[in-house]
Protein backbone atom coordinates (compact mmCIF):
# COMPACT_ATOMS: atom_id res chain seq x y z
CA UNK A 1 0.00 0.00 0.00
CA UNK A 2 1.60 3.69 -0.83
CA UNK A 3 2.06 6.09 1.92
CA UNK A 4 -0.39 8.68 0.68
CA UNK A 5 -3.10 6.08 0.92
CA UNK A 6 -2.84 5.65 4.66
CA UNK A 7 -5.75 6.97 6.49
CA UNK A 8 -6.31 7.08 10.43
CA UNK A 9 -8.65 4.18 11.66
CA UNK A 10 -11.89 4.83 12.51
CA UNK A 11 -12.16 5.38 16.66
CA UNK A 12 -14.04 2.86 18.17
CA UNK A 13 -17.16 4.16 19.97
CA UNK A 14 -19.32 1.23 20.66
CA UNK A 15 -16.95 0.68 23.42
CA UNK A 16 -15.90 3.20 25.96
CA UNK A 17 -12.41 2.53 26.88
CA UNK A 18 -12.73 3.83 30.39
CA UNK A 19 -15.79 2.27 30.93
CA UNK A 20 -14.32 -1.06 30.20
CA UNK A 21 -11.41 -0.37 32.29
CA UNK A 22 -12.94 1.18 35.45
CA UNK A 23 -15.27 -2.18 35.23
CA UNK A 24 -12.28 -4.37 36.68
CA UNK A 25 -12.18 -2.95 40.56
CA UNK A 26 -8.88 -4.40 41.57
CA UNK A 27 -7.33 -1.87 39.33
CA UNK A 28 -7.51 1.74 40.31
CA UNK A 29 -7.80 3.45 36.94
CA UNK A 30 -8.28 7.31 36.75
CA UNK A 31 -11.03 6.68 34.21
CA UNK A 32 -10.49 10.24 32.99
CA UNK A 33 -6.86 9.56 32.28
CA UNK A 34 -7.67 6.83 30.27
CA UNK A 35 -10.61 9.24 28.10
CA UNK A 36 -7.99 11.43 27.53
CA UNK A 37 -5.67 8.72 25.94
CA UNK A 38 -8.41 7.73 24.13
CA UNK A 39 -8.91 11.73 22.79
CA UNK A 40 -5.27 12.59 21.86
CA UNK A 41 -4.96 9.03 19.95
CA UNK A 42 -8.15 9.78 18.01
CA UNK A 43 -6.60 13.64 17.09
CA UNK A 44 -3.37 12.30 16.22
CA UNK A 45 -4.23 9.81 14.02
CA UNK A 46 -6.08 12.49 12.34
CA UNK A 47 -3.26 15.22 12.36
CA UNK A 48 -0.55 12.75 11.54
CA UNK A 49 -0.27 12.60 7.45
CA UNK A 50 2.26 12.22 5.48
CA UNK A 51 2.10 15.67 4.01
CA UNK A 52 2.20 17.04 7.66
CA UNK A 53 5.28 14.77 7.96
CA UNK A 54 7.06 16.47 5.41
CA UNK A 55 5.92 19.97 6.33
CA UNK A 56 7.57 19.45 9.92
CA UNK A 57 10.46 17.35 8.78
CA UNK A 58 11.45 18.58 5.08
CA UNK A 59 14.56 15.77 4.85
CA UNK A 60 11.53 12.93 4.67
CA UNK A 61 9.52 14.94 1.95
CA UNK A 62 10.68 12.90 -0.76
CA UNK A 63 11.05 9.71 0.74
CA UNK A 64 8.92 6.93 1.10
CA UNK A 65 6.70 6.98 4.28
CA UNK A 66 4.63 3.94 6.20
CA UNK A 67 2.35 5.36 8.57
CA UNK A 68 1.38 2.08 11.16
CA UNK A 69 -1.70 2.15 13.52
CA UNK A 70 -1.49 0.21 17.01
CA UNK A 71 -5.14 1.25 19.15
CA UNK A 72 -4.22 -1.01 21.66
CA UNK A 73 -1.42 1.04 22.37
CA UNK A 74 -2.81 4.43 21.21
CA UNK A 75 0.18 4.58 19.42
CA UNK A 76 1.51 5.09 15.63
CA UNK A 77 4.38 4.10 14.08
CA UNK A 78 6.24 6.15 11.31
CA UNK A 79 9.20 4.63 8.80
CA UNK A 80 11.01 6.88 6.75
CA UNK A 81 12.67 4.67 4.50
CA UNK A 82 16.24 5.84 3.16
CA UNK A 83 16.23 8.54 5.84
CA UNK A 84 19.50 7.01 6.90
CA UNK A 85 20.99 5.54 4.09
CA UNK A 86 22.79 2.08 4.63
CA UNK A 87 22.75 3.05 8.55
CA UNK A 88 24.15 4.34 11.26
CA UNK A 89 27.43 3.15 11.07
CA UNK A 90 28.19 4.63 7.62
CA UNK A 91 25.91 7.88 7.14
CA UNK A 92 27.76 11.43 7.41
CA UNK A 93 24.50 12.95 8.63
CA UNK A 94 24.50 14.92 11.71
CA UNK A 95 21.51 12.87 13.32
CA UNK A 96 22.58 9.52 12.41
CA UNK A 97 20.20 7.70 14.68
CA UNK A 98 17.01 10.25 13.46
CA UNK A 99 16.92 11.48 17.31
CA UNK A 100 16.80 14.82 16.64
CA UNK A 101 14.36 14.44 13.83
CA UNK A 102 12.23 12.68 15.96
CA UNK A 103 12.13 15.36 18.56
CA UNK A 104 11.41 18.06 15.36
CA UNK A 105 8.07 16.06 14.88
CA UNK A 106 7.27 15.63 18.37
CA UNK A 107 7.40 19.47 18.78
CA UNK A 108 5.64 20.00 15.58
CA UNK A 109 2.67 17.83 16.81
CA UNK A 110 2.77 19.42 20.10
CA UNK A 111 2.87 22.81 18.70
CA UNK A 112 0.32 22.19 16.42
CA UNK A 113 -2.14 20.93 18.98
CA UNK A 114 -2.03 23.78 20.62
CA UNK A 115 -0.06 22.79 23.79
CA UNK A 116 -0.18 19.00 24.64
CA UNK A 117 -1.05 19.96 28.57
CA UNK A 118 -4.12 19.04 29.48
CA UNK A 119 -6.41 21.10 32.02
CA UNK A 120 -8.47 18.57 33.96
CA UNK A 121 -12.38 18.24 33.61
CA UNK A 122 -12.64 16.83 36.90
CA UNK A 123 -11.70 17.25 40.89
CA UNK A 124 -9.60 14.26 41.10
CA UNK A 125 -7.84 15.02 37.82
CA UNK A 126 -6.87 18.41 39.27
CA UNK A 127 -5.57 16.90 42.52
CA UNK A 128 -3.55 14.51 40.79
CA UNK A 129 -1.86 17.29 38.47
CA UNK A 130 -1.67 19.86 41.28
CA UNK A 131 0.34 16.60 42.76
CA UNK A 132 2.27 16.42 39.97
CA UNK A 133 3.49 19.48 39.90
CA UNK A 134 4.88 19.71 43.95
CA UNK A 135 6.62 16.19 43.08
CA UNK A 136 8.04 17.70 40.25
CA UNK A 137 9.43 20.83 41.76
CA UNK A 138 10.70 18.46 44.23
CA UNK A 139 12.43 15.77 41.98
CA UNK A 140 13.79 19.22 39.59
CA UNK A 141 15.47 20.76 43.04
CA UNK A 142 16.74 17.89 43.60
CA UNK A 143 18.43 16.41 40.74
CA UNK A 144 19.12 19.46 38.50
CA UNK A 145 16.68 19.70 34.56
CA UNK A 146 19.64 17.61 32.57
CA UNK A 147 19.44 14.59 35.19
CA UNK A 148 15.48 14.73 36.29
CA UNK A 149 13.69 12.23 34.32
CA UNK A 150 10.12 12.04 33.96
CA UNK A 151 10.31 8.69 36.17
CA UNK A 152 11.66 10.57 38.67
CA UNK A 153 8.69 12.62 39.09
CA UNK A 154 6.51 9.72 38.56
CA UNK A 155 8.32 8.19 41.70
CA UNK A 156 8.04 11.35 43.63
CA UNK A 157 4.60 11.71 43.26
CA UNK A 158 3.87 8.24 43.95
CA UNK A 159 1.75 7.46 40.90
CA UNK A 160 2.48 5.07 38.00
CA UNK A 161 4.73 6.45 34.92
CA UNK A 162 1.89 6.43 32.62
CA UNK A 163 0.51 8.77 34.50
CA UNK A 164 2.40 11.33 34.34
CA UNK A 165 2.22 11.32 30.34
CA UNK A 166 -1.21 11.57 30.68
CA UNK A 167 -0.63 15.13 31.89
CA UNK A 168 2.40 16.58 30.14
CA UNK A 169 4.02 14.87 27.10
CA UNK A 170 7.67 15.91 28.50
CA UNK A 171 10.04 17.08 31.26
CA UNK A 172 10.27 20.63 29.62
CA UNK A 173 6.41 21.14 29.89
CA UNK A 174 6.10 19.53 33.17
CA UNK A 175 8.94 22.29 34.08
CA UNK A 176 6.88 24.65 31.93
CA UNK A 177 4.16 24.07 34.13
CA UNK A 178 6.03 24.19 37.14
CA UNK A 179 6.80 27.89 36.28
CA UNK A 180 3.96 28.98 35.63
CA UNK A 181 2.89 28.48 39.07
CA UNK A 182 5.36 30.15 40.18
CA UNK A 183 5.19 33.19 38.83
CA UNK A 184 1.40 32.86 40.16
CA UNK A 185 2.71 33.54 42.91
CA UNK A 186 5.74 35.99 42.25
CA UNK A 187 2.81 37.95 41.11
CA UNK A 188 0.95 38.55 44.26
CA UNK A 189 4.84 38.03 46.75
CA UNK A 190 5.85 40.91 44.93
CA UNK A 191 2.42 43.37 45.13
CA UNK A 192 2.76 46.29 47.56
CA UNK A 193 1.34 48.25 49.53
CA UNK A 194 2.77 51.17 51.45
CA UNK A 195 1.30 54.26 49.94
CA UNK A 196 4.97 56.40 50.75
CA UNK A 197 7.28 56.27 47.82
CA UNK A 198 10.30 55.23 50.04
CA UNK A 199 8.04 52.40 52.11
CA UNK A 200 7.19 51.33 49.06
CA UNK A 201 10.77 50.58 47.79
CA UNK A 202 11.55 48.91 51.14
CA UNK A 203 8.61 47.01 51.14
CA UNK A 204 9.34 45.64 47.41
CA UNK A 205 12.61 45.17 47.62
CA UNK A 206 11.90 42.72 51.02
CA UNK A 207 9.44 40.97 49.29
CA UNK A 208 11.89 40.45 45.81
CA UNK A 209 14.65 39.07 48.43
CA UNK A 210 12.20 36.69 50.53
CA UNK A 211 10.69 35.67 47.26
CA UNK A 212 13.88 35.47 45.76
CA UNK A 213 15.54 33.47 48.77
CA UNK A 214 12.97 31.20 48.65
CA UNK A 215 12.73 29.84 45.09
CA UNK A 216 16.50 30.07 44.27
CA UNK A 217 16.98 26.53 43.80
CA UNK A 218 14.09 26.53 40.70
CA UNK A 219 15.10 29.49 39.41
CA UNK A 220 18.63 27.78 38.55
CA UNK A 221 17.01 24.89 36.91
CA UNK A 222 14.84 26.95 34.93
CA UNK A 223 18.62 28.59 34.21
CA UNK A 224 19.89 25.44 33.57
CA UNK A 225 16.95 24.26 31.34
CA UNK A 226 17.08 27.19 29.35
CA UNK A 227 20.61 26.35 27.55
CA UNK A 228 18.42 23.63 25.75
CA UNK A 229 15.09 24.87 25.67
CA UNK A 230 15.27 28.40 25.35
CA UNK A 231 11.11 28.49 25.66
CA UNK A 232 11.29 28.28 29.43
CA UNK A 233 14.07 31.13 30.05
CA UNK A 234 11.81 32.94 28.16
CA UNK A 235 8.89 32.68 30.37
CA UNK A 236 11.38 34.14 33.43
CA UNK A 237 12.32 37.26 31.15
CA UNK A 238 8.92 38.02 29.84
CA UNK A 239 7.59 38.32 34.48
CA UNK A 240 10.68 39.90 34.47
CA UNK A 241 10.53 42.81 32.14
CA UNK A 242 6.86 43.14 33.02
CA UNK A 243 7.84 44.14 36.59
CA UNK A 244 10.75 46.14 35.12
CA UNK A 245 7.83 47.91 33.24
CA UNK A 246 5.67 48.64 36.41
CA UNK A 247 8.55 49.86 38.35
CA UNK A 248 9.21 52.47 35.44
CA UNK A 249 5.44 53.39 35.36
CA UNK A 250 5.69 54.35 38.89
CA UNK A 251 9.36 56.06 38.55
CA UNK A 252 7.21 58.04 35.67
CA UNK A 253 4.53 59.36 38.11
CA UNK A 254 7.30 60.37 40.68
CA UNK A 255 8.80 62.50 37.96
CA UNK A 256 5.69 63.86 37.23
CA UNK A 257 5.14 64.81 40.76
CA UNK A 258 8.79 66.39 41.01
CA UNK A 259 9.61 63.80 43.44
CA UNK A 260 12.13 61.78 41.84
CA UNK A 261 14.88 63.55 39.79
CA UNK A 262 14.08 63.87 36.00
CA UNK A 263 17.50 63.13 34.60
CA UNK A 264 17.17 60.32 34.94
CA UNK A 265 15.07 57.90 31.93
CA UNK A 266 13.38 55.72 34.17
CA UNK A 267 12.91 52.41 31.83
CA UNK A 268 16.97 52.61 32.25
CA UNK A 269 16.88 53.63 36.08
CA UNK A 270 14.14 50.88 36.63
CA UNK A 271 16.14 48.23 34.35
CA UNK A 272 19.30 48.97 36.18
CA UNK A 273 17.57 49.30 40.03
CA UNK A 274 15.75 45.99 39.62
CA UNK A 275 18.77 44.45 38.21
CA UNK A 276 21.04 45.37 41.43
CA UNK A 277 18.31 43.79 43.47
CA UNK A 278 18.05 40.69 41.68
CA UNK A 279 21.92 40.02 41.66
CA UNK A 280 22.36 41.02 45.32
CA UNK A 281 19.54 38.23 45.70
CA UNK A 282 21.52 35.66 43.45
CA UNK A 283 25.13 35.98 45.43
CA UNK A 284 24.09 37.27 48.84
CA UNK A 285 23.97 33.78 50.64
CA UNK A 286 24.20 34.95 53.96
CA UNK A 287 21.32 36.09 56.38
CA UNK A 288 18.41 38.30 55.21
CA UNK A 289 18.90 40.64 58.13
CA UNK A 290 17.39 44.52 58.59
CA UNK A 291 20.92 46.32 57.33
CA UNK A 292 20.53 44.34 54.06
CA UNK A 293 17.35 45.79 53.27
CA UNK A 294 18.08 49.16 54.11
CA UNK A 295 21.14 49.79 52.19
CA UNK A 296 19.31 48.07 49.36
CA UNK A 297 17.04 50.77 49.78
CA UNK A 298 19.17 53.65 50.35
CA UNK A 299 21.26 53.22 47.22
CA UNK A 300 17.72 53.30 45.41
CA UNK A 301 17.01 56.58 47.07
CA UNK A 302 20.30 58.12 46.56
CA UNK A 303 20.11 57.04 43.07
CA UNK A 304 16.92 58.19 42.07
CA UNK A 305 17.16 61.46 44.31
CA UNK A 306 14.02 61.05 45.94
CA UNK A 307 13.21 63.94 48.64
Amino acid sequence: MEADALTAPEVDTQHDTAEVWTEDTDLDIDAEAVALADARYAWLCEFLTRERLSDMLPEAATLPVEIHYFPPLRAINVVIKGLLGRGVSETTRSDPQAKGSGRAVARGVGGRAGGAAVTPRTERGRRTRDALLQAARRAFEQRGFDDCRMNDIADAAGVSHGTVYTYFDSKEEVLGAVVDELLVELQDDLRTSAKDPMARIEEANRRYLSAYRQNARLLQVVEQAAVTSPELGKQIDEFRQRYHARVGAALRRLQAQDRVTGELPPDVAATALCAMVEGFSRYWHKPLDESVNATLTRLWVAALGLG
